[in-house]
């Protein structure tokens, strides 16, 4: 069969487009993209990926170099502060669903995701979050101040200022 056939064929078979099927058409059309969408989006979620190994321990660098405390170190996700008896950090992950926590003037941290609030010594002020906020421990490694994610400490504990 030619090609002119095949198109006289179709062009036999063809009926006009009515109202009803354009809109049951674009109906079909709105609906299909959100739900491939979301499909595509569930089976990336269900698909298994190893796990990866974080580091749990930063080199913060000498204290020299920081600006003046207390700084957010975007790295180790801490907040770092000094008091008369020494340094200390604060994790800045919420304890609520893992958000970051920004410290405010009046020294109370604060969670934006769900307005979660905590004392400076961690401590819930306002929830949804029911846990405090960890303190992490400090260590003087060659003169350089470093911190390890995965060992918590009391919030009393401070490293002393000199190495």
């Amino acid at each position: 069969m030619s090609l002119k056939a095949r198109i006289r064929a179709i062009k036999a078979k063809a009926r006009p487009v009515n109202r009803r099927d354009l809109l049951v058409g674009a109906l079909n059309l709105v609906w299909t993209i959100p739900t491939a969408l979301g499909l595509g989006g569930l089976l990336k979620f269900l698909r298994f990926e190893p796990p990866t190994t974080q580091a749990t321990r930063f080199n913060l660098g000498s204290p020299l170099t920081f600006p003046p405390l207390p700084v957010y170190i975007e790295d180790a996700q801490i907040w770092l502060h000094r008091d008369a008896d020494g340094y200390y950090a604060v994790d800045a992950i919420c304890t609520h669903l893992g958000c970051t926590v920004y410290l405010q003037p009046d020294k109370t941290y604060y969670c934006r995701c769900h307005g979660s609030r905590f004392e400076a010594d961690g401590d819930v002020i306002q929830g949804p979050a029911t846990q405090p906020l960890h303190f992490l421990l400090l260590a003087w490694e060659s003169g350089k101040l470093v911190v390890d994610r995965s060992q918590e400490v009391d919030s009393t504990f401070r490293l002393p200022a000199s190495a």
